[in-house]
């Protein structure tokens, strides 16, 4: 039966058909999972951007963009899909199943065109490193975001308006755990071949453009690290593409599977569990690969929790303010944080020198001689409470 779109209220999402125990499985191990990637793309985002020494490399300003891009990505589907799971089957109507198909089709050309960036870049790192930082400028970095970026989003506009304009039979039920194209298709009740012919000429031009941009550049690079004469530095530089080649791996197979391979429209279920692939356990995986793998991001993650930790340490009383009989921190901090003891008690007693407690450098050299004696006692304390009782007695004794 042919319908009118301006009377199609709503389509039902039926997903995956469960028990009640898998039901309850299939939620706790997804929402842990949408958790884990949410986490784990915010804490890349956040490490990259308080590095001063990563956030000006080209790799680290394109993973903060993938970062987002699989920040957004997953949150288009997987808070609907747990929904999904809990009511066994979903309402959503026309309009919201034309936004998620659009999001997750623009997204997913993003993330296409951001992972053929990174392989270029990947590319320039190993075979022209002399010139890389010349080529791979700041402007070439933006310019290769803001056209990822523009790329993926118009890309699917046109997809989305022939998709809209498709006649609908009942009942509108959508075998799928979201709102994507070959479900959409299979609902059609009148011949739709030129959309399908369309979408799949769409699909194919960014799966296979990104993927031979791709699969040159590591030809290019497999060419220039086996003409690397020590295998130490094949495996260094190895291990600066081998996150990059791994997402790709992750990503670009099952989106050819199901977008560009016959086999998606002859198999449903196929289809929906290689969907879950790509949408929910890709965009998991992609912040630990890069992190793991990564030296540099390992580091630099480690410098942010021992920032973190300095932090809630170094406003313990290592200054002792005598009118108000309160910690204070200043000098001391800075000092706390290079992890120096001496430093901390120069500090203590330069700023007392500063606010008229301390005259003379001979007075500063008998303070600090007095708290040698207190260097063990300080450094055996492994509380932050205990440093501060510390220091506040050494100083309100020697007042």
């Amino acid at each position: 039966m042919d319908l009118d779109n301006t009377t199609l209220k709503h389509f039902v999402i039926v997903g995956f058909t469960l028990n009640s125990n898998l039901q309850a499985v299939f939620l706790l191990i997804f929402l842990f999972m949408y958790t884990l990637t949410v986490v784990g793309n915010l804490v890349i985002i956040v490490i990259i951007h308080t590095n001063d020494r990563l956030t000006h490399v080209p790799m680290y300003f394109f993973l903060t963009h993938l970062s987002f891009v699989e920040l957004c990505y997953t949150t288009t589907i997987s808070p609907n899909f747990l929904d999904l799971i809990v009511k066994r089957q979903k309402s959503i109507t026309f309009t919201e199943c034309l936004i998620q198909l659009y999001l997750f089709l623009s997204l997913a050309s993003v993330e296409n065109f951001l992972l053929a960036t990174m392989a270029y870049d990947r590319y320039l790192a190993i075979c022209k490193p002399l010139q890389y930082h010349i080529l791979m400028n700041s402007i070439l970095c933006r310019n290769f975001a803001i056209f990822c970026w523009l790329g993926g989003c118009l890309i699917p506009v046109v997809p989305i308006i022939l998709v809209s304009q498709i006649k609908y039979c009942r009942p509108y039920i959508i075998n799928h755990f979201f709102c994507d194209v070959s479900p959409l298709f299979a609902l059609s009740c009148t011949n739709i071949s030129h959309i399908k012919m369309f979408e799949y000429v769409c699909a194919a031009s960014v799966l296979l453009s990104s993927c031979l941009v791709i699969l040159m550049s590591y030809v290019l690079i497999v060419s220039a690290i086996l003409m690397i004469q020590t295998s130490h530095g094949r495996r260094k530089a190895f291990s600066t593409c081998a996150s990059h080649l791994i997402v790709v791996i992750l990503f670009f197979g099952p989106g050819i599977l199901i977008y560009v391979s016959p086999l998606s429209h002859q198999s449903v279920a196929l289809n929906k569990w290689m969907s879950l692939l790509y949408t929910q356990v890709t965009p998991l995986l992609n912040p630990f690969v890069y992190s793991l793998r990564n030296e540099e991001v390992k580091l630099a993650l480690k410098g942010v929790v021992r920032q973190e930790l300095r932090k809630q340490d170094s406003c313990t009383s290592i200054h002792w303010d005598y009118k108000s009989h309160q910690p204070e921190c200043a000098h001391a901090q800075n000092a706390q944080q290079n992890s120096d003891l001496l430093l901390v008690l120069w500090a203590c007693i330069v700023e007392e020198a500063e606010a008229g407690t301390v005259h003379t450098r001979k007075d500063a050299v008998w303070r600090i001689a007095l708290c040698a004696a207190h260097v063990r006692a300080y450094r055996r304390m492994k509380t932050a409470s205990g440093r501060g009782l510390l220091f506040a007695g050494l100083f309100t004794t020697h007042a």
